[in-house]
C-alpha cells in the first residue's frame, strides 16, 4: 500500500523568499502525526499546498498514492481538512451547512450528515443557526465537515481551540478512533504541546521551510537523556564521568550533585562506572526531554511559537 501522504522535495518561493526549501513529509499509514514549527516556519504553506490552494514551485505530493499535480480531484477526494478558524454560513443551521458542503463534495447521503453531527456532539444543536454557536461548537462542526466523504487523510489546524476540558478529552478520543479504528492518517498542528505529546504517534518539526526533526514520539523524546547523580564528592565524580565514553555535558550543580547527558549509556552503566572508581552513589535518576524542550532546542525560544 502506498503512503497515505507522500510529500517530496516540496518548494514554495515568493519572489526571492523561500517559504519551503525541499520539505519531505511521509505519513506511511494510519496514525496521529504532529506537525510543529514556529510562526513563519512553513506549516500553513505546506497545508495549503497539500490542499491545492497554492501551487508549488517544485516537488511532488501524493495522497493515498494519487498525484496531486496530475489528478487533483482524485487526490483531494481522499482529503478532509479543518483550518484554525472554520468558516460557515451563519444564517444557516449546523445541519444545513453540512448538507451544503456534502452536496459540494458530490455526496447525497443525508444520513452521513446526521451521523457526523451526532459524533461530534452537535445532535441537539444541529437545527440551531451557526450564528449562535460558540467557538468550541464551530470547531466541532469543522471536524464534522472535514470527515465528509470518508477521507483517508485528515488535516487539523488547532483542532482544540475553544474546547473546554471535556471537549479536549472527547477530541483525544475522536483522534484515536480516526487513526486506530477507522484507519485514517491525521496530520495535526497545535500550540498545545502537552496535548500533542499525549496524542500524537510521531512528529515532524520544521523551521524556516525545512524539516529539522522527524520521528516517532518515543524516539524524539528519548533522544537526549539526562542522568542526575548525588555522590559524596561531585568534583571527583565529574572527572570520572567526563572520561566515560558516551557521556557528555557533565555539569556540577552542587558539592554533592552533578548531571550529564548519558547518550547510549544506561543508568546502570553510569552507576557501575562510579562504583568501580570507589565512588558511593547515594542517588541516581534519569529524565528525558519533553516535546516542548525538544522544540525549543531545535527552533529557539522566540515569542511567536506555533
Amino acid at each position: 500500500m502506498p503512503p497515505i501522504l507522500e510529500v517530496k522535495r516540496l518548494q514554495k518561493r515568493y519572489g526571492k523568499f523561500d517559504a519551503l526549501r525541499g520539505l519531505d513529509l511521509i505519513l506511511s499509514g494510519p496514525g496521529v502525526y504532529g506537525f510543529l514549527g514556529p510562526n513563519g516556519a512553513g506549516k500553513t504553506t505546506t497545508i495549503k499546498l497539500i490542499a491545492g490552494l497554492l501551487n508549488p514551485t517544485a516537488g511532488s505530493m501524493k495522497i493515498a498514492g494519487i498525484d496531486v499535480a496530475t489528478d487533483p480531484v482524485g487526490a483531494h477526494r481522499q482529503l478532509g481538512i479543518m483550518m484554525e478558524t472554520p468558516a460557515f454560513y451563519n444564517q444557516l443551521t449546523g445541519r444545513e451547512n453540512l448538507q451544503l458542503f456534502a452536496r459540494l463534495c458530490g455526496l447525497n447521503d443525508g444520513s452521513s450528515v446526521d451521523r457526523l453531527l451526532a459524533r461530534v456532539g452537535l445532535k441537539s444543536k444541529s437545527d440551531d443557526r451557526v450564528a449562535s454557536y460558540s467557538r468550541g461548537m464551530r470547531q466541532r462542526l469543522g471536524l464534522a465537515a472535514a470527515l465528509l466523504g470518508d477521507p483517508r487523510l485528515v488535516i487539523l489546524d488547532e483542532p482544540m481551540n475553544g474546547l473546554d476540558p471535556a471537549g479536549i478529552v472527547e477530541m483525544r478520543e475522536w483522534l484515536a478512533q480516526m487513526a486506530r479504528q477507522e484507519g485514517r492518517a491525521v496530520l495535526m498542528s497545535s500550540h498545545q504541546m502537552g496535548e500533542m505529546e499525549r496524542i500524537c504517534d510521531s512528529f515532524t518539526i520544521i523551521n524556516r521551510g525545512a524539516v529539522v526533526a522527524s520521528g516517532a514520539a518515543a524516539e524524539l523524546t528519548q533522544s537526549r537523556t539526562t542522568v542526575s547523580v548525588r555522590v559524596p564528592d561531585s568534583e571527583t565524580a565529574a572527572n570520572v564521568l567526563r572520561a566515560m565514553p558516551g557521556i557528555s555535558g557533565v555539569e556540577i550543580v552542587g558539592s554533592d550533585r552533578l548531571r550529564a547527558e548519558s547518550g547510549e549509556c544506561s543508568t546502570a552503566d553510569v552507576n557501575r562506572c562510579l562504583v568501580n572508581h570507589n565512588i558511593d552513589v547515594l542517588e541516581i535518576t534519569t529524565s528525558t526531554e519533553s516535546l516542548e524542550e525538544i522544540f525549543f532546542r531545535l527552533v529557539g525560544r522566540s515569542s511567536d511559537v506555533a
